[in-house]
């Protein structure tokens, strides 16, 4: 229903598992041992593309619920970065930060013909945390949330958090996946990887602070929504 090869099954190690009597897509989230090693430490279950929304939990796990999902992790586990092992991959340039697993995915395959690159997810536009900033460092950082006022908070807190400029990239569409179908695969990666905030701007050098990097408008705050072009961007010089 997302339009994604069948190797994803294996490449991000999805399951379909039964919970009474409804099925689930199993996305597995890892993270580092005391030793580390990676292992499994939470999951999220999503309810397949079309199917109505049903029950909640499987028996001595905790959870919190979003529609048509539900989380389960280990006693007194955080939910990591959703495909966190990316990272280990050599000479990275930039990471695209994405809500959660399905856009992560979905990024991960616009983003095959870009090696310097990877798509990691986060459980919830505001959950981002602090342990994570030495991941990130040196990275050029994407934040593709979802298209809302959540994903653009969310943008606000990674910058924040990370305290660095980052690029918000907010899809015309919902959210990422949405987006594909609308424009493709390929495109998306160009434009996840391009200092354009939408696909339609033509791309140009980077223009010094309080400037918009898309249509140079001088601006009055450090980070927004540009009232020329609608474009959310971080400033920096």
């Amino acid at each position: 229903g997302r339009s994604w090869p069948l190797s994803v099954v294996e490449s991000f190690g999805l399951e379909v598992v039964e919970a009474r009597g409804t099925l689930w897509i199993r996305h597995p989230f890892h993270d580092y041992t005391s030793d580390g090693s990676l292992a499994v430490v939470a999951y999220q279950d999503r309810l397949p593309v079309g199917v109505p929304e049903g029950l909640a939990l499987a028996r001595g796990w905790s959870k919190w619920s979003e529609r048509g999902a539900k989380w389960l992790t280990s006693s007194g586990a955080s939910v990591p970065l959703y495909n966190i092992q990316a990272l280990e991959a050599d000479e990275l340039e930039g990471v695209v930060l994405c809500e959660g697993p399905a856009d992560t995915i979905t990024a991960s395959l616009a983003l095959e013909d870009y090696p310097s690159w990877v798509a990691v997810g986060i459980a919830g536009a505001g959950n981002f945390r602090q342990e994570w900033r030495n991941l990130l460092e040196g990275l050029s950082v994407v934040v593709a949330f979802d298209n809302d006022e959540a994903g653009n908070r969310g943008a606000i807190s990674v910058a924040d958090t990370l305290a660095r400029p980052v690029i918000r990239k907010r899809p015309q569409a919902h959210d990422l996946t949405d987006e594909a179908r609308l424009v493709g695969l390929q495109p998306l990666g160009v434009w996840l990887t391009s200092r354009a905030t939408l696909p339609a701007i033509r791309e140009g050098s980077p223009i010094e602070f309080p400037s918009c990097w898309v249509c140079a408008k001088p601006q009055e705050t450090l980070r927004g929504l540009c009232s020329a072009c609608s474009a959310w961007e971080f400033y920096t010089t």
